[in-house]
């Protein structure tokens, strides 16, 4: 288990186990999912 920790890609993440051990990972980015800072423009 990790708490919620603030990720250096800007995003918060925390990671759980269900009961059958499997990993589970929740995270919160706001605008930064769809909007990086460091994402590309595309040239036309």
């Amino acid at each position: 288990m990790q708490e919620p920790t603030d990720q250096h890609w800007l995003w918060r993440e925390a990671i759980l186990h269900d009961p059958s051990g499997n990993k589970i990972k929740l995270y919160w980015a706001g605008e930064n999912r769809l909007n990086p800072p460091w994402r590309v423009e595309k040239t036309v």
